[in-house]
């Protein structure tokens, strides 16, 4: 689980900031499987990487396409450890 301070949509005044984010383990999500389902609408097989807005529209999410094993997006380590470089 990462945790960091809200951003500006403003890029210029992001960029000339200090960015800080803390990683925390959440043994919480290694029992967990992915749920590709509910987001599969936002998947598509021409790009590796999609953004929407969350549920409660005040957050954008970024994330990796699934294009390997299910498990291997449950959590961040996961993801880093065993995902394709491609």
């Amino acid at each position: 689980m990462a945790l960091c301070s809200p951003t500006q949509l403003n890029l210029n005044s992001f960029l000339d900031k200090d960015y800080e984010m803390v990683w925390m383990r959440a043994d919480y999500f290694d029992r967990r499987r992915p749920d590709l389902e509910s987001f599969a609408a936002y998947f598509r097989g021409d790009t590796s990487v999609v953004a929407f807005d969350n549920l409660g529209k005040n957050a954008r999410l970024i994330v990796p396409c699934p294009q390997d094993a299910p498990e291997y997006y449950k959590n961040i380590l996961s993801f880093l450890k065993n995902v394709s470089n491609e």
